[in-house]
């Protein structure tokens, strides 16, 4: 079955693409073996690590609340809305723009999402399901994906560019 890796310049396309259709990741979970499925692209969907935080934040850990500071030390994630509660710069210190957050664990931590620019190359569909919802929604064409159709149909119809002048 052939596959379409999604690119940098699709991330809109994904949003759209996700609702109608199945994108898988590889390489998922804690030694890489898992299959994940997209859950969402909204930071409060996205679980934190809480030994990440515990190693990013060791000075201002102690300025927390005696419950924050058990959620840290009890719980193996938090959400984002508590994290950003515990650690307001967290936005300035990590690149938290863009994120897909899937249905399960990244690696071998407690996190469910990764930035965008680092799941390029590696969120993928199935070829003729990106085919259809391309067919069916305009504005997402490009050039590139054009270009792509006219060398499918040449490939099918065995007709080189000799043929073509």
């Amino acid at each position: 079955m052939a596959k379409h890796y999604f690119t940098i310049n699709e991330f809109e396309l994904l949003q759209e693409f996700n609702k109608e259709y199945d994108v898988e990741m590889k390489g998922l979970g804690p030694f890489g073996e898992d299959t994940g499925r997209i859950e969402s692209f909204d930071l409060d969907d996205a679980e934190f690590d809480t030994d990440f935080l515990k190693d990013s934040y060791q000075d201002e850990i102690e300025n927390l609340t005696e419950d924050q500071k058990n959620d840290l030390e009890e719980n193996s994630y938090i959400y984002y809305s508590d994290v950003k509660e515990m650690f307001p710069d967290i936005d300035d210190n990590w690149d938290l723009g863009q994120v897909v957050v899937f249905n399960t664990d990244i690696g071998q931590c407690s996190q469910n999402f990764l930035q965008w620019d680092r799941c390029i190359g590696d969120i993928c569909c199935d070829l003729d399901d990106y085919n259809e919802f391309m067919e069916e929604h305009e504005k997402f064409q490009t050039k590139e994906w054009h270009i792509e159709q006219i060398k499918d149909y040449m490939r099918e119809h065995d007709i080189s560019l000799e043929d073509l002048k």
